[in-house]
């Protein structure tokens, strides 16, 4: 089967090479997948540059999340033929990036008629990691003030969807105002563009001096100080990731 592997730490162009590969062997806990379509993401970069928190030996195939078909199944795992949206074993250098993967039972679903590939491929890591922020931790009600960061990426964009059905009032922040309509688009209520106004100043009038009562914030950095000075009495700022690498 062909994939890409990343061969040697350094950039994407440089990092990855097409080969031909030896299909993974399916094991306890995990299934062998017929890849349709894999999701990119930023940690696959950080797994090119060798700082992501996982780091299989080299040479080793990446790619998170995938959409296909099982081809092996394992104990309590779906039949084989299933259409499935699962997280891979990226973490084992089995990853997407190729035409078969291996996937984890526990984190392999069975993926809605309505979803495309593409759709499905992107959906099992933004949207579990949304619920997590904004459901389980964040516990967003109705009616409250949501600011994503970062909101035009892959979390930001699951995040201002899913913030909207929860009733939520959502601001994005995002730079550019190609990437400002995709926000509105998929919901946003406000954007505020980073690269032009001061974000928590700007959260601040449009919330009349309160503030976001979560921030589902994915750059950190200097992103995640200035949300500490745009966060609501008794708010809740949702550590998801570290986009800028601090």
């Amino acid at each position: 089967m062909r994939g890409w592997q990343i061969t040697k730490l350094g950039e994407p162009l440089d990092a990855l090479e097409l080969k031909e590969l030896e299909p993974p062997s399916a094991g306890e806990g995990l299934l062998r997948i017929r890849v349709d379509a894999t999701g990119l993401g930023l940690p696959d970069v950080f797994m090119c540059r060798g700082s992501y928190a996982f780091k299989p030996e080299l040479p080793f195939t990446p790619g998170q999340e995938v959409v296909g078909h099982v081809i092996e199944t394992c104990e309590g795992g779906p039949p084989v033929g299933t259409r499935v949206a699962a997280v891979t074993a990226f973490f084992l250098g089995k990853g997407g990036f190729a035409e078969e993967a291996l996937t984890l039972a526990a984190s392999t679903y069975a993926a809605p008629d309505h979803l495309s590939d593409i759709e499905a491929a992107g959906f099992c890591i933004p949207f579990h990691t949304a619920w997590i922020g904004l459901v389980s931790r964040g516990r967003v009600q109705p009616g409250e003030t949501v600011l994503v960061t970062g909101a035009a990426g892959s979390s930001g964009a699951a995040a201002i969807q899913l913030a909207k059905q929860l009733g939520a009032n959502v601001i994005a922040s995002a730079g550019g105002t190609e990437k400002g309509a995709y926000c509105r688009a998929l919901g946003a209520d406000a954007v505020v563009d980073h690269r032009e106004v001061d974000v928590s100043e700007a959260v601040k009038e449009l919330t009349n001096g309160r503030g976001a009562d979560a921030i589902y914030e994915v750059v950190g950095g200097e992103t995640f100080m200035t949300a500490t000075r745009c966060i609501a009495s008794e708010g809740r700022i949702l550590a998801v990731g570290f986009a800028s690498g601090a």
